[in-house]
């Protein structure tokens, strides 16, 4: 079966592809010849696109559930909780384009220097070495974003999330969060953890706009998308 791709509606610059077993989705290469966590590189109508493992990522993982993200889009602006080495960064850069911007938050240092050489290729990477947990920290270099998005390992997530939120997310915005449910609890039943977490981001200014189990990719984990109302 040849390839094909055919566009994401309500999203920019990520397509769905078929004809590839076990992949689902692509993005346009925007550094040419050169792949990023050794992701498979394919050529369609001359233009070179970057395939997206959504095992790996926990954003293509929810958009197999449907969840559209339509705040990633040219010239977007973003911050980024937990972005590790830059997997779904990687993705994220290739769909803003050269004119958005993510701010890449990242505590640990390895994860952290693999990072700050994706951005040695990727100008629209801003890699930050900072603690999610005290957004003053990067407040001289962060303004407002037009989606705050999270993937970190705190039992605090969901009131992390609130308070990055209320210092860089615009009015109306978006925040995607995947809840890491055993960095909170590891007796509690998953269910119950992601639903006392969607209490206190509903009672701390977002709106639900979806909600769905990750955990056939993703062990134990939630992808919440809402929008920001304060």
């Amino acid at each position: 079966m040849a390839l094909s791709i055919k566009p994401i509606k309500m999203m920019t610059n990520v397509w769905s592809l078929k004809g590839l077993k076990g992949y689902m989705y692509v993005t346009k290469n925007l550094t040419p010849n050169y792949n990023v966590y050794g992701e498979r590189l394919i050529n369609i109508d001359n233009v070179e696109y970057r395939v997206w493992e959504h095992k790996k990522s926990k954003l293509a993982s929810a958009m197999t559930q449907h969840i559209k993200v339509p705040s990633i889009k040219e010239g977007s602006n973003i911050l980024y909780l937990g972005a590790s080495s830059g997997t779904t960064v990687s993705h994220i850069s290739d769909m803003i384009g050269p004119n958005g911007t993510i701010y890449a938050i990242e505590f640990s240092p390895r994860p952290a220097r693999d990072l700050y050489n994706l951005s040695k290729m990727r100008e629209n990477i801003i890699p930050i070495i900072a603690d999610a947990r005290k957004p003053q920290e990067y407040a001289e270099i962060v303004d407002g974003v037009d989606l705050l998005f999270s993937d970190v390992a705190q039992p605090d997530q969901s009131s992390l999330f609130i308070k990055n939120a209320e210092m860089y997310l615009k009015k109306d915005a978006q925040g995607f969060i995947a809840i890491k449910t055993r960095s909170i609890s590891q007796r509690e039943k998953i269910n119950k953890i992601f639903q006392n977490e969607l209490k206190n981001l509903e009672d701390n200014g977002f709106k639900t706009i979806k909600s769905v189990d990750i955990s056939r990719f993703h062990r134990a984990h939630y992808a919440y998308l809402g929008q920001w109302n304060k």
